[in-house]
């Protein structure tokens, strides 16, 4: 399968070298600074103009931080510094001890006082990066703490090259700071960790590839703020090249990023996307990017792995295809909620408000496009308002032989698409326990969304409630097959089981994207699992087949659709906010 170049910079032409430090060179710097250089055995070197300061330079301390053996050294910045060149080599703990670079102190005179915000702004001489991490054969452990590091003193322009490289198995933190203003912002590679706080961003960065950051080989876990970044390449926020592991995690925001392909994130071969290991009580976010070609929020391509968890993908646009998310050539892709403690009203995992930009074409997946024999799954997650140029396109698009895409739990509404599930030229769609209503096409949305096409794929559906679509569309050969289905039409359904046509499920309230379903539905209570078994709790995290005790089974206690009806205390379903169902008699 022909690889997609496109995803594929130079790493070679991105990296930046500088002279490594000798013993010789090392004590050729001493001499010169041997004036404002700080004691050998200090483990906290003070920087500024006051005469009571340790050292002038950040150059100085770091000099005098690699001798003082088995320390963990910091340096503080009382004032801002300009024309920074500074590598920082091998750093280890268990030889020269870490280090911490750390800004916003008032004075070298009281040295227990922090200034508050804004960070000590530290600018780079214009092509080279302001800090090279640098761990070759050993560990080396950096911190940088409330630092502003930007293109050029003056706040104006763009320096060339990138902001802070980091290279080997160094552990680097950065803690309230900033990367502003470079051709790109951070580039990590060799195995190194970094941590990127909540409190933190990298803003600002235009033209290479990976604008914002750029990583291989490596591990990164942010909470950080990537926003403001472009390239005409890959990945406008981030470019995770092979062999990166980029952890998600609660509150980070990828958001505003510009490129070619990837507005937010590119993903490419070898490179992982994955959620932090714990159950986070807030979303994390991608939104407001733009690819002028495709994947206008994440673009996953030649094998590359993306897992997002209580996220939400909005408000992304793309030019031809996968206005939220684009995967494509053997890749995957996984976006659900997570856990209980998630506290989000409008849902906890959202994949809303995407577009497509251009006229003409086929404007595929304004929400997900999946193709070129890739795996993609939306579980317990909202599909809300996408939409295309025109108001004409499709929402969710499977293509090609082997590419599968799987729904669970899923609840779509006010999407502006022509159908609700696409499968096509040799694609699989599995949908199951999925709400929808209120979607459909042209300038007011007033025609009917197909219930769902398979244009030469197939497509099944499980357990599932569908009211406000039209007929469903079987062409060139597809196949649709369809069970525990209650549904507005069957028309063009090949292979029906157990199904109610015709009859409105009772979603709460639809206009408001509230799908859960009324105490008296028909769909409470409908089935059982003995062709599709859930793999997932309910779009409320709470567990499946509760058996309403007032209403009667059909085939089983499952309710179908994307909710279940959980714990209800009386028997007309006072709690459920439906009026329509209240009782003066019924218990």
């Amino acid at each position: 399968m022909t690889t997609n170049s496109r995803i594929a910079p130079n790493p070679g032409s991105l990296r930046r070298t500088q002279t490594a430090l000798t013993p010789l060179t090392v004590l050729a710097a001493l001499t010169g600074l041997l004036a404002t250089a700080p004691a050998l055995h200090a483990a906290i070197f003070y920087v500024g103009s006051e005469p009571e300061c340790d050292t002038t330079t950040i150059n100085g301390a770091v000099v005098g931080a690699a001798f003082t053996l088995n320390e963990d050294d910091e340096i503080r910045l009382t004032e801002d510094q300009t024309n920074v060149n500074r590598e920082l080599r091998n750093f280890d703990p268990d030889t020269i001890g870490t280090i911490t670079i750390s800004g916003n102190w008032s004075s070298c005179v009281d040295r227990a006082a922090r200034g508050l915000p804004p960070a000590t702004r530290i600018s780079g001489n214009g092509s080279d990066p302001v800090f090279e991490v640098v761990a070759d054969g050993a560990e080396s452990v950096v911190t940088f703490d409330q630092l502003e590091i930007i293109g050029s003193a003056d706040g104006v322009g763009i320096a060339s090259g990138r902001g802070v490289t980091i290279v080997g198995p160094a552990e680097v933190s950065f803690l309230a700071s900033r990367i502003l203003d470079f051709q790109g912002g951070l580039e990590i590679e060799g195995g190194a960790e970094v941590l990127l706080d909540g409190d933190t961003i990298i803003a600002g960065n235009v033209g290479l590839p990976g604008a914002g950051l750029l990583c291989h080989g490596s591990t990164v876990r942010s909470a950080a703020n990537i926003a403001d970044n472009a390239t005409a390449s890959s990945g406008g926020g981030v470019f995770l090249d092979s062999g990166c592991v980029f952890h998600l995690l609660s509150g980070a925001q990828v958001r505003y990023n510009q490129a070619g392909w990837g507005g937010g994130f590119a993903i490419g071969a070898g490179a992982r996307l994955e959620p932090e290991s714990s159950d986070p009580i807030f979303s994390a976010f991608v939104f407001g990017n733009v690819a002028q070609n495709e994947g206008g929020g994440l673009y996953v391509v030649n094998g590359g792995y993306a897992e997002i968890e209580n996220t939400w993908v909005r408000d992304n646009s793309a030019g031809e295809r996968g206005g939220g998310v684009f995967v494509d050539v053997d890749s995957t892709f996984f976006m659900s909620r997570n856990g209980p403690s998630c506290i989000r009203d409008q849902g906890c995992s959202r994949l809303s408000g995407n577009s497509i930009t251009t006229a003409g074409g086929n404007r595929e997946g304004t929400a997900l496009y999946v193709g070129g024999g890739s795996t993609a799954g939306l579980f317990t997650t909202h599909v809300e308002g996408n939409d295309a140029i025109d108001d004409v396109g499709t929402v969710l698009v499977a293509s090609g032989a082997t590419t599968q895409l799987s729904l669970e739990g899923v609840a779509l509404s006010g999407n502006r698409t022509e159908s609700l599930f696409d499968a096509r030229s040799g694609a699989e769609v599995l949908v199951a326990y999925t709400s929808a209503a209120d979607n459909g096409f042209d300038t007011e949305g007033s025609a009917a969304a197909a219930g769902g096409r398979a244009w030469n794929g197939t497509l099944e559906i499980y357990s599932s409630a569908l009211w406000g679509h039209g007929a469903f569309d079987a062409t060139g050969g597809g196949t649709i097959y369809a069970d525990c289905l209650v549904a507005q039409t069957t028309t063009g359904i090949t292979t029906l089981d157990e199904h109610t046509v015709g009859i409105d499920p009772l979603f709460v309230d639809p206009g408001a994207t509230n799908l859960r379903l009324a105490a008296h539905s028909v769909a409470v209570d409908y089935c059982d699992v003995a062709n599709y078994v859930p793999l997932f709790r309910d779009l409320d995290d709470q567990p499946r087949g509760w058996d309403a005790p007032t209403v009667p089974d059909d085939l089983g206690d499952y309710d179908v659709g994307a909710y279940e009806l959980f714990g209800l205390l009386f028997g007309d379903g006072f709690e459920s906010g439906d009026p329509s169902a209240w009782s003066a008699t019924t218990p």
